[in-house]
């Protein structure tokens, strides 16, 4: 299993606004989070990437609990969140942007051959 969430509740203050949410994703499976606004998505993914610490649950990146790490420490590991449109380069394409974002990887062989970019051709 890739990620892993389970029952994870997170809180702004004092106002809930996830509560136990679980979910699976395995490598190579593409997975969409739809609901209206306020419905816990942007929330959801905060919290998985260490950018809202949740109140309770785990997350499993790889096998390995990554609730007490650091975003900066995930996106090492592979795991980041990419914003909404408006904070992106604009004038960039997508993958220009996302080759911005693994600026910092020390695989450098892997970035030139996109190989961290599943989805893109080769």
């Amino acid at each position: 299993m890739l990620l892993e969430v389970k029952n994870l509740t997170a809180y702004y203050d004092a106002v809930l606004a996830l509560e136990n949410v679980s979910l699976t994703v395995s490598e190579g499976e593409i997975v969409a989070m739809i609901g209206p606004n306020g419905a816990g998505k942007s929330t959801a993914l905060k919290a998985i990437c260490g950018l809202l610490d949740p109140r309770s649950g785990e997350v499993l990146f790889q096998g390995e609990n990554i609730n007490s790490k650091q975003p900066y420490q995930l996106v090492k590991k592979g795991l980041c969140l990419v914003p909404e449109g408006r904070r992106v380069f604009s004038s960039m394409t997508v993958l220009e942007n996302l080759e911005m974002g693994a600026f910092i990887r020390n695989d450098k062989e892997a970035v030139q051959s996109r190989q961290f970019f599943p989805l893109t051709n080769r």
